[in-house]
């Protein structure tokens, strides 16, 4: 699988699709951190799931059973980072399986690296695989490229959260299946004491899951909160022609009448409250929709002037 751009630069021979100028401050702070970061991050990271009180592979697992992989599987892993999760996701797939990890830091991305090369020096994978630098806004694919789309860990701090799930479903096929999550605490231990020691040791843990910003191509969706209630992840299923199958010219019965197309686009328009009382009103004492008798008085002034 290769991408149908051009890359910009390349990192240590990581094709780079980043542009500096298009970087929100949140991506540009992020970035710095983790060129600082890096070197340490594999032996940090597990302090987040010690102080949660939690078994950093039995959560993890919950996110790989989310994402149904199957063994050909085509799979784009955003924010592969030091490639904790990318070791266990190409472990589930077969040679015809390819998994290709993006991150925003070079740093982190090369630490993966150096794994996977390692892994298929002792032909511990099997599955083809490819790496390539961007922000998530910005994936270098065509539309509809993968099968499932994977990533934890570093959503909240999306510079475009919107324009990122957008992008994922546009790279996504009809039917993929995306899993996506990050820190942030279940809304009803928001005031907790548990909840205020979190935010206090990382302000990270007081975001919500943005599914207000799931495209409508999304389906299927739900939310779960797992490790300790302190991370959530989002699973849905990519569909191009969602409720293509929407009867909206459906008349419906009683007073009102009309189809669910009629009472969105037929509206009047400069219409007194006085007049429109009065239309209700006639309707009723003839036992009609007040849609059927609206129709009735257009047609007959129709049939008048023909």
């Amino acid at each position: 699988m290769k991408p149908n751009i051009a890359p910009n630069s390349y990192f240590s021979g990581i094709p780079s699709y980043i542009k500096l100028d298009n970087l929100a401050k949140i991506e540009l702070e992020f970035l710095e951190w983790y060129r600082i970061n890096a070197p340490d991050y594999d032996a940090t990271l597990p302090i987040t799931f010690d102080i949660l009180g939690c078994d950093e592979v039995v959560e993890r697992t919950k996110l790989y059973e989310a994402l149904k992989l199957e063994p050909t599987s085509k799979v784009l892993e955003l924010g592969a980072g030091s490639g904790r999760d990318s070791e266990k996701l190409a472990l589930g797939l077969n040679e015809d399986g390819f998994l290709v990890m993006q991150d925003i830091s070079a740093e982190i991305l090369q630490i993966c690296r150096r794994k996977f090369e390692g892994l298929r020096s002792k032909n511990l994978i099997k599955c083809g695989f490819d790496f390539f630098l961007s922000n998530a806004s910005e994936i270098p694919y065509a539309d509809s490229s993968f099968d499932r789309i994977f990533h934890f860990g570093g959503l909240n701090t999306f510079g475009n959260i919107s324009k990122a799930l957008g992008e994922i479903n546009r790279v996504a096929k009809d039917g993929a299946v995306v899993v996506i999550g990050d820190e942030g605490i279940a809304p009803w231990l928001k005031n907790s004491k548990f909840g205020n020691v979190l935010f206090a040791t990382n302000s990270q843990y007081d975001a919500y899951p943005p599914l207000d910003k799931l495209p409508e191509t999304s389906c299927d969706v739900s939310v779960r909160w797992f490790c300790s209630e302190a991370f959530y992840f989002i699973s849905y299923t990519v569909r191009k022609n969602p409720r293509n199958n929407a009867n909206f010219d459906l008349e419906i019965p009683g007073i009102r009448g009309g189809s669910p197309r009629k009472r969105f686009e037929g509206k009047l328009e400069g219409i007194s409250p006085n007049l429109r009382d009065s239309v209700y009103r006639q309707a009723l004492k003839e036992g009609v929709s007040r849609v059927e008798f609206i129709e009735k008085i257009f047609l007959e002034h129709l049939d008048r002037n023909e």
